[in-house]
């Protein structure tokens, strides 16, 4: 089971995933929604934030959940599908 959140700023779209693994364990990425150089850079970097957010003990089943909370609050981004 996914849930996935596509996110835009411009050129640039991601797809915010997180996947149920197994009872309380989930896996969570950042892939690029769209092909062009834009999206793959942003989903790059978003992927960064998440590793630097699992550092400071964010677990995966709450970083679609804070990094939606950045997206939404950076200058630009917008949900484009739930």
């Amino acid at each position: 089971m996914e849930h996935v959140e596509i996110w835009g700023k411009g050129e640039a779209h991601v797809r915010l995933v997180r996947t149920y693994v197994n009872p309380g364990n989930y896996e969570f990425c950042v892939r690029a929604a769209s092909p062009n150089a834009e999206s793959k850079s942003a989903a790059k970097e978003l992927n960064g934030m998440a590793q630097s957010l699992r550092r400071l003990g964010v677990t995966e089943r709450h970083l679609i959940v804070t990094l939606a909370h950045v997206l939404a609050d950076a200058k630009g981004w917008g949900l484009i599908d739930y």
